[in-house]
């Protein structure tokens, strides 16, 4: 059965009651006889739109291209109806398919000119509504077609894009991986510069000049608010004598436990340092002057007690305290340093306080003590 050539062919009352079936290439039978609603010959679901169809013809005069579900040979068939209102009646043509055409009418008898008019000029409505449709459709489709590939156009390049974006934060997170590889290692090269620049590298003492602003900071600080500070010079004994004798690697390993050695014997808020050389200092803040004394003399005796050393290490230490007549930290190390002339010419191993900053000032240097 094709779609063009089978089909209903109704004549009904204003209210869809089928008064007569003109053709009936569907074997619908008792669903078209007269008496019977054009919403019963419909599926239950289809129903309201049988109601909504006579509706539109009624109000219309003509209803074209509804489609809707009936029982054709035991299977649920989508049927296509068109009808228009002639003389007071409607006539309805449905099939199975949107082709309905005249051929539809060329075996349906029972039908006058009027009617026979009618139905051609519906169909013929019919037929421009499927091709402006089809029309429609086509260029609906054309421009589907034409949005997909310029969709997919854009999606290729958004992957491009994409990758193109990922292969940049690639390349942005090496590089940041890089900077912080560099960063640290500035950081690292930075501490290191200035452990160069602050600590003695034989002693892991603090350098000359470093010890140097510790001391013009902390003499500044107790000549502004009148707070004590002593400074201790510490020459180790008869040291080239010892280099010359046990060779030089013994001499630095004697530096070294001679600084591990005053490490031990000040307190962690004193500033121990390399002067030079031999000579080691140690800057004792808020100290006064009898604090000092005894500091000089554990620092000597800790010296003297090293015994790993493949000789005897002594050290003669000069102590000199802030005095308020002091303006310049240089003249607290010349005190000092006068006080540890004193007493390595004394004999050396002995601790020895200058009591004023002027080389013109006597001291009584004692082994093995401080003196008064």
């Amino acid at each position: 059965m094709e779609t063009v050539d089978t089909g209903l062919i109704l004549i009904c009352d204003c209210r869809g009651v089928i008064e007569r079936a003109i053709r009936d290439d569907l074997g619908m039978g008792d669903r078209v006889a007269p008496g019977t609603s054009l919403v019963e010959l419909v599926d239950p679901g289809s129903a309201s739109k049988a109601s909504g169809f006579l509706q539109a013809m009624r109000d219309e005069g003509a209803a074209l291209g509804w489609p809707m579900s009936a029982p054709v040979g035991g299977e649920l068939t989508l049927l296509y109806f068109i009808g228009a209102v002639c003389e007071g009646r409607c006539i309805v043509i449905a099939g199975p398919g949107p082709g309905i055409t005249e051929r539809i009418l060329s075996g349906a008898t029972g039908l006058d000119a009027a009617q026979r008019d009618t139905l051609s000029e519906i169909i013929r409505r019919y037929s421009q509504q499927q091709d402006q449709q089809e029309h429609e459709d086509g260029a609906i489709w054309e421009r589907m077609a034409r949005l997909n590939s310029e969709l997919a156009a854009k999606q290729r390049e958004l992957v491009q894009k994409n990758a193109e974006l990922d292969r940049r934060n690639a390349q942005l997170e090496e590089t940041q991986r890089q900077l912080r590889q560099e960063r640290d290692r500035l950081r690292r090269a930075n501490a290191q510069l200035k452990a160069l620049a602050t600590y003695d590298e034989l002693t892991g003492l603090r350098n000359r000049r470093a010890f140097d602003h510790y001391l013009d900071q902390e003499f500044r600080r107790a000549r502004r608010h009148s707070t004590p500070l002593s400074l201790l010079l510490l020459d180790l004994d008869r040291f080239k004598e010892f280099n010359d004798t046990f060779g030089h690697a013994a001499g630095d390993e004697a530096l070294r436990a001679a600084a591990e050695a005053l490490g031990r014997a000040i307190d962690p808020t004193d500033i121990a340092a390399r002067y030079g050389g031999e000579e080691l200092a140690v800057l004792l803040v808020n100290c006064p002057a009898p604090a000092a004394d005894q500091a000089a003399e554990r620092c000597r005796r800790a010296i003297e007690a090293i015994e790993e050393l493949d000789g005897r290490l002594t050290a003669s230490v000069g102590v000199a305290s802030f005095t308020a007549d002091m303006d310049e930290g240089v003249e607290l190390v010349e005190a000092a340093d006068e006080a540890l002339y004193r007493a390595k010419d004394a004999g050396r191993n002995r601790v020895c306080r200058l009591e004023h900053h002027s080389r013109n000032s006597t001291a009584e240097p004692q082994p093995g003590r401080a003196s008064a």
